[in-house]
C-alpha cells in the first residue's frame, strides 16, 4: 500500500510537466497570469497532460502535513471551547479506525448507498452529450475517504465500456482513510486496467492551488467529473463560499456529483424538525459508534478525558445559521464539564434553494436521484 506520508522516488508536486507550481509566471507588466504561454511552450488553463510518463500512486500536496494536523488538533480540544474543525476529526488513525467501524455497519452501508445504476446511467447520457466519441474520464474525489462510492461508481461504468480511461484522484486530509482508500480502489478495480488511480494529500479547499485539475484539455474527448459523497458536502462550514472559491476555477463543461440531507421540515417551524429529524429524535442506534469517533480528540488530547465517558455530546438545531434558503443545520455540541465545543454540522435541505443556489454560482441542474427514503437526494450538476 502507497504511503502518503513518504516521498516517492519520483515526487513531483500536482502541477503541469515542466513547470513549477511554487514561482508563478509573469506576464510584460509582471502580473502573474497562470493562463500565459510558459517558456515551454505549454498554455496553463488550457493544456494536455503527457500520457506516456508514469507517475507515482501518491502525491503530497501543499500546506498540510500529520504533524500539523496534531499541532491543530491539541490547540483545539486543549482550550476552553470552540469548535473542532471537520478536517481534523479524521487526522488521528484512531479517529479513521472509528469511522471506518461506523462505516462497515450495514445499517449505514444501505442508508449512505446512492442508486448508483440510476446515476451513472445519468452520467452516461452527460458524458456522451460532452463527448461524443468515446470519453476519457477524468474523476476528482473530494474528501474520498475510503472511496467506496467511487468504487461503485467506475465499476459500473467500465461494464458499460463507454470510456477509453478514467484517472481517478482521490482527495483527502486524512492520511490513515487515504491509505486505505488508496489501497481498496488499487485492489477493487484491478480487474480495469483502463483506471488509474492517485492519491493526493491535501485540504480539498485548497484545490485551485493544483493546476493539473484545473486545465482545460485539448482533447475533445476529456470530460471531468468532481464527486463529494458520503454527506461531505453537507458538512462544509461555508458551501456558497466553497462553491465560489473551490469550485470555480473548474473549466466549462465540468461535471460536478454530491450526495445530500434533505430537511425534515421548514426552518421557520422547529417543533416540527424536532419532532421528525432522526438525529433529534431519541438516540439512533448509530450514535454510539459515532460519539465513539467523535471522543477520540478529547481522549488523545484533553487532559481530563480518559474515556468516551468524560465527553458528553449532545446534537441540537440551528435554524438560524443555515446559508442555503430553506435548509437547516443540526450541531452536534462536546462537553467536558461546563466547557463546550461544536464537533460536528450537518445540513439539511431543500432541494429547490439548493439548486437555485447553484444556478447562481454558474452550475446548471442536470438531474436528482432520491434514495434513503426520499430523505436522502444524489445531485448531477454541470457548470456552465
Amino acid at each position: 500500500m502507497a504511503d502518503p506520508l513518504k516521498k516517492p522516488s519520483k515526487f513531483e508536486p500536482l502541477v503541469f510537466k515542466k513547470s513549477n507550481l511554487h514561482e508563478p509566471l509573469e506576464n510584460e507588466l509582471g502580473k502573474v497570469d497562470l493562463r500565459e504561454e510558459s517558456n515551454t511552450g505549454e498554455v496553463f488553463g488550457e493544456t494536455e497532460e503527457s500520457e506516456e510518463e508514469p507517475m507515482p500512486d501518491t502525491f503530497l500536496g501543499l500546506g498540510v502535513t500529520p504533524v500539523q494536523q496534531y499541532r491543530e488538533l491539541r490547540k483545539a480540544v486543549n482550550g476552553f471551547g470552540g469548535k473542532i474543525p471537520q478536517h481534523l476529526l479524521y487526522a488521528s488513525p484512531a479517529s479513521a479506525d472509528a469511522w471506518m467501524e461506523e462505516t462497515a455497519l450495514e445499517d449505514y452501508k444501505a442508508a449512505a448507498a446512492i442508486p448508483v445504476g440510476d446515476v451513472v446511467d445519468g452520467l452516461v447520457k452527460r458524458i456522451r452529450k460532452i463527448a461524443p466519441e468515446q470519453a476519457h474520464l477524468e474523476i476528482i474525489a473530494l474528501g474520498s475517504g475510503e472511496a467506496y462510492q467511487e468504487q461503485r461508481i467506475i465499476q459500473t461504468i467500465c461494464r458499460k465500456n463507454i470510456v477509453e480511461g478514467i484517472s481517478l484522484y482521490l482527495v483527502e486530509v486524512s492520511s490513515p482513510l487515504l491509505c486505505v482508500g488508496l489501497e481498496a480502489c488499487q485492489r477493487v478495480l484491478a480487474a480495469y486496467p483502463q483506471v488509474k488511480t492517485q492519491a493526493l494529500y491535501q485540504d480539498f479547499r485548497d484545490l485551485p492551488q493544483n493546476r493539473k485539475f484545473l486545465y482545460s484539455s485539448r482533447r475533445s474527448n476529456q470530460v471531468k467529473l468532481v464527486t463529494m459523497l458520503g454527506n461531505t458536502f453537507g458538512n462544509l462550514e461555508s458551501e456558497i463560499f466553497f462553491v465560489r472559491d473551490t469550485l470555480n476555477p473548474f473549466p466549462s463543461k465540468t461535471l460536478l456529483l454530491i450526495d445530500v440531507g434533505l430537511a425534515y421540515g421548514v426552518r421557520e417551524n422547529p417543533e416540527e424538525i424536532k419532532q421528525k429529524d432522526p438525529w433529534l429524535v431519541g438516540r439512533p442506534p448509530w450514535i454510539e459508534l459515532a460519539e465513539k469517533r467523535w471522543a477520540v480528540p478529547f481522549i488523545e488530547h484533553h487532559p481530563k478525558v480518559k474515556t468516551v465517558k468524560d465527553v458528553t455530546f449532545l446534537p441540537v438545531l440551528d435554524n438560524r445559521t443555515a446559508q442555503v434558503e430553506g435548509s437547516y443545520v443540526i450541531e452536534v455540541k462536546a462537553f467536558v464539564g461546563k466547557d463546550q465545543w461544536t464537533v460536528l454540522r450537518i445540513k439539511r435541505y431543500d432541494m429547490e434553494g439548493l439548486v437555485e443556489q447553484f444556478r447562481l454560482e454558474g452550475w446548471s441542474l442536470v438531474s436528482t436521484y432520491p434514495f434513503g427514503e426520499n430523505k436522502r437526494l444524489a445531485i448531477l450538476f454541470q457548470k456552465d
